[in-house]
């Protein structure tokens, strides 16, 4: 084609979908034609190429952090110590953690459709409204941990443990943003498909806090080294993340501002609040109703007993919990990046093949924690009140397995196509209005004690799962797709007039008002697009969109 006509080109057939204008910088990813064994073949592949290592920098995360517990119980084994550095770390991981991790989720989502759609150079933009939340969560962090001493002892901890846990909060406290800098960034290198530099770079770190809790521990720092050493694994892994980028160049697709596009393609404060939020708030329900089993645990007639099986039993199911995490990690990245490239057959095959994946897995986890959970539970503890309690409820812990992996992987794929709303409100409503109830009815009332708690969050799993499920099942993907491009910030030169036209025709606006409506809201289109084609390519192209929606339209 040259830039004077387009002598002998067909025009587009009636009813079909509009051409793409070109793109100026960056080609969107491309899924190539194949069968359906081709295709279930390239989805798997790509789902665990991010998913295997996702599972393994999480697994050594949750090692280190149970590692380090162990070295303060050695060489620091004043009990008010030891809970208070464990109460410490808990409040931290509640107030602290997941309020960064939860909000840095939606990074995902932007920088999976930029990939798709090959924008990635706009990733810039996200992370600067990202750091801007980042300040106000730190700013909720900080001020949680000065007063952590004050608002555990209205809930009644007891006051030989409320200052260990408030400075190791405080120490803590400091690395927090360094943590949710360098999610944020992993984020962006694993939605471009890549999550090797982001098992490397937390593994150091996490080999860092081992190394030197020990260090400080043995040497005499007391419960405090494990919090120092902490904080400094933080600020390792975003060292470790910002090397990386810098090293292979990747400055201008992870946190560099395109000048040029300034007011184009950026995401504003307020579209990164309203797309992260829900993302965070279904990793806060989960995290803060495993918080609420644990005070049911202690309602129980088994008292200490209960509540020390039940932690044996959370901790045993909260590492092999990570294989789902990983799961929604890719499923995230995944979707993201087929909605960004608008491939809307090849969402409900990656979905597919995903559901198959996780079935699979969960069933033989499950089947290897129901023979062998007993044998693990007694790696923690040899005391035979505590053991008892925990096999008791094994089956239990078991029971949540499918539910978990199911709802995990839906949620990934709710976040990927801008849906994770949904994902958030179906959360809250099985947990805490179906799950907890049922949890606390089972266990006090149902005389089923500890395992009644876990059949009740087993419950409210899957009601969560299944109520998503529906919605997944509903949703017309190819204008979903069209929304989420919409509302993520296409690009405004080329995509702009397509993604419009792509709405009218999903929206049905086939009557002569509203595509009337439709020439009138892509006008401002024309000049921007004239930059990137010549004048007789776009107007040909514009007159073919238009005639494909409107027939009272002359060619």
């Amino acid at each position: 084609q040259t830039g004077t006509g387009l002598t002998g080109r067909p025009p587009p057939p009636r009813g079909t979908g509009p051409l793409p204008l070109p793109r100026q910088m960056g080609e969107p990813i491309r899924v190539r034609e194949a069968g359906c064994l081709q295709a279930v073949a390239e989805e798997t592949r790509v789902l665990l190429f991010i998913a295997v290592p996702s599972l393994v920098r999480l697994a050594l995360v949750q090692m280190a952090d149970r590692m380090t517990i162990a070295f303060v119980g050695a060489y620091d084994p004043t009990p008010e110590h030891i809970a208070g550095c464990v109460l410490g770390k808990m409040f931290s991981n509640i107030t602290g953690v997941s309020v960064g991790i939860g909000l840095s989720i939606g990074v995902t989502t932007f920088a999976s459709q930029n990939h798709g759609r090959g924008t990635s150079r706009r990733n810039g933009f996200v992370l600067r409204q990202c750091r801007r939340v980042f300040a106000g969560a730190w700013a909720f962090s900080l001020l949680a941990a000065l007063f952590s001493r004050q608002l555990l002892h209205t809930l009644g901890q007891p006051e030989e443990v409320l200052l260990p846990c408030q400075l190791f909060s405080l120490i803590a406290a400091i690395g927090l943003p360094a943590m949710w800098m360098s999610s944020a960034i992993q984020c962006v290198i694993i939605s471009q498909g890549n999550a090797m530099p982001s098992m490397v770079c937390d593994g150091m770190a996490s080999l860092t806090n081992l190394a030197l809790a020990y260090a400080l521990l043995r040497g005499g720092f007391g419960f405090l080294g494990l919090a120092w050493a902490t904080t400094t694994s933080y600020c390792m892994s975003l060292l470790f993340s910002m090397m990386y980028v810098v090293y292979t160049g990747r400055q201008a697709t992870v946190w560099e501002v395109p000048k040029e596009e300034e007011g184009e393609g950026e995401v504003n404060l307020g579209l990164f609040v309203r797309t992260s939020l829900p993302s965070a708030l279904c990793m806060w329900i989960e995290w803060w109703a495993a918080e609420v089993m644990a005070v049911i645990a202690g309602w129980l007639p088994g008292g200490e007993y209960s509540v020390g099986g039940h932690g044996l039993l959370f901790n045993t199911a909260a590492i092999f919990y990570m294989a789902f995490v990983a799961n929604s990690i890719a499923a995230n990245t995944r979707i993201g990046n087929l909605v960004g490239a608008k491939e809307a057959k090849r969402i409900q095959i990656c979905i597919a093949t995903g559901m198959a994946w996780v079935v699979a897995l969960s069933a033989v986890i499950s089947c290897f924690l129901l023979f062998y959970g007993p044998a693990l539970l007694r790696l923690y503890t040899k005391e035979p009140g505590i053991l008892a309690e925990a096999d008791g409820a094994n089956p239990g812990m078991v029971m949540t397995i499918a539910p978990y992996s199911l709802m995990m992987f839906f949620l990934g794929v709710l976040r990927g196509g801008n849906l994770q709303m949904w994902g958030a409100a179906a959360m809250f409503a099985s947990f805490y209005f179906f799950g907890i109830p049922m949890s606390a009815y089972l266990g006090l009332r149902g005389n089923y004690g500890l395992l009644g708690v876990w059949l009740g969050n087993a419950m409210g799993m899957g009601l969560s799962a299944a109520m998503i499920s529906v919605k997944l099942y509903c949703v017309d993907w190819s204008k979903q797709i069209v929304r989420a491009n919409l509302e993520g910030g296409a690009s405004p030169a080329g995509d702009g007039l397509e993604e419009r036209l792509l709405l009218a025709q999903a929206e049905g606006a086939a009557t002569r008002c509203q595509c009337l409506a439709r020439r009138l809201q892509l006008g401002t289109c024309w000049k921007r697009a004239e930059a990137s084609a010549p004048p007789t390519w776009v107007a040909a192209e514009m007159a073919a969109h238009w005639a494909s929606v409107d027939d009272t339209m002359p060619a």
